[in-house]
């Protein structure tokens, strides 16, 4: 089902479902959102303790350069920051 719902974008679905534990629709919604750039999104999801998302944040900042963000991230002691960088 998460797979059929990321295929047609519909995150607040993919949302909904993550936020009551499918972690195949956790997964699939970082993907989602990493595709779409939406890192505050990720980022907010990252501040609320979800692990997975602080991960994805992080390889995403790294993915597209985005260094300036990668140094706040490790300011913010966000998980998995520092396997990247260091």
């Amino acid at each position: 089902m998460a797979r059929l719902l990321a295929k047609h974008g519909r995150t607040d679905e993919l949302r909904q479902r993550a936020d009551a534990g499918d972690r195949s629709a956790a997964d699939r919604l970082f993907e989602l959102l990493a595709e779409q750039d939406r890192t505050d999104e990720l980022r907010e999801r990252a501040d609320a303790g979800d692990g997975y998302a602080a991960a994805r944040l992080v390889e995403l900042l790294a993915e597209r350069g985005r260094i300036d963000e990668l140094v706040q991230e490790v300011i913010a002691g966000t998980r998995g920051v520092l396997r990247l960088v260091w």
